[in-house]
């Protein structure tokens, strides 16, 4: 509906005035860590659920399942991505070294000719070694219950109405444009604080950026062949990581510039709020006011699986991809003599790729749901 900027009180004017975006910022951060809070705790190993998670907790976010089937009509089930793999095959003959000039030998004796194994073989191994299937919690009509009036009274900021009144924000769509889509602007092209992201290693940015690694999600196999007979497998990781935190220096960190005022009760007085210090700044209002505005909201963050990444726009974007890739062609080696016996192989030469998938962030579905 509208921007309602916080009232908070300038010491030089001795006046209250209202906070800009720089001010705000702050606040928008502690949001933003909240809310990977939030989903960090609703994960288990490798990427599941955590039975015990609240419906109110994980909103938009991607886990591993072990079902075929959604595990409920809150979540959007992305079907299976299979690891497949190709098996090198090998041929093996003793040395038979005896002349045939010698007494009693007979036909064969000195042939020590043989082939390497065919092509249809090797492709024949084409096998899964996993299958892997998946979801996002995109709850489309969220569970989660407005503000009380009494949390809005106790926690919520005063802000001037221009029409001669200072009152105390409760309404949910002017909160979304005031802050939170402050915070969704900076997790799709700021720090990230709050969002997923899908690769082989830590993200990492540098001092002061962390990504928490919630197990693996996918593992691409590929088979490995070494003289004579050996047969192993190569595998490539893919992790899901949740960035939890990020270095605060680029946002206002004054005290006294980033706490609002609202109404004491008690004092029947307009206070400025403790805001506390930490990762428990603006805990009070973030936990009953905010996060459930946010959740309730249709610009919550939210994830999707898709084998093209092409983005509808800027309130889109790509958090990484993982792939599955086996040997479509192969070649031959041998036969080879060693210590008496003939060897021959044939395994993988060039790699395909079954599969390619993206994660995708989505916040809203257009440039209204961020600003900057």
């Amino acid at each position: 509906m509208a921007i309602q900027r916080p009232l908070r009180w300038d010491n030089t004017l001795s006046a209250l005035k209202e906070m800009s975006d720089t001010e705000l910022e702050q606040m928008a951060y502690y949001l933003r860590y909240q809310w990977g809070q939030d989903l960090l705790g609703t994960y288990t190993t490798n990427c599941a659920r955590d039975s015990g998670a609240s419906v109110n907790s994980g909103f938009g976010a991607p886990y591993r399942t072990a079902s075929a089937s959604a595990s409920s009509s809150a979540f959007t089930h992305y079907g299976a991505n299979n690891d497949q793999k190709k098996t090198p095959q090998t041929l093996s003959n003793a040395d038979n070294d005896e002349p045939q000039s010698q007494p009693n030998a007979f036909a064969g004796d000195d042939d020590d000719s043989f082939g390497t194994p065919s092509e249809a073989s090797f492709n024949d191994t084409l096998a899964t070694v996993t299958t892997y299937y998946k979801e996002v919690y995109r709850a489309t009509l969220p569970s989660q219950s407005a503000p009380s009036t009494g949390n809005l009274n106790l926690y919520s900021y005063a802000y001037w109405d221009g029409s001669g009144y200072v009152k105390i924000e409760g309404v949910e769509a002017n909160i979304l444009d005031t802050i939170i889509k402050l915070a969704n602007n900076e997790m799709l092209t700021g720090d990230k604080v709050g969002t997923f992201q899908l690769a082989t290693s830590d993200p990492s940015e540098g001092a002061g950026h962390v990504w928490s690694d919630l197990g693996t999600f996918f593992e691409n196999t590929i088979s490995t062949y070494s003289f004579p007979t050996s047969i192993g497998t190569s595998t490539t990781t893919y992790k899901l990581y949740l960035k939890t935190d990020a270095p605060t220096s680029s946002h206002e960190t004054d005290t006294t510039l980033t706490s609002f005022v609202n109404w004491s009760s008690g004092d029947s007085a307009l206070k400025q709020q403790d805001r506390g210090s930490g990762t428990s700044s603006y805990s009070n209002f973030i936990s009953t006011v905010l996060l459930p505005v946010w959740k309730r909201s249709s610009i919550f963050p939210k994830y999707r699986f898709d084998t093209d990444n092409t983005l509808a726009g800027g309130w889109e974007k790509e958090r990484g991809s993982y792939v599955d890739t086996f040997y479509d062609t192969s070649q031959t080696t041998g036969p080879t003599l060693d210590s008496g016996t003939y060897y021959s192989a044939r395994f993988g030469l060039a790699l395909t790729t079954s599969f390619t998938e993206y994660l995708i962030l989505e916040i809203g579905s257009s440039t209204d749901s961020y600003r900057s």
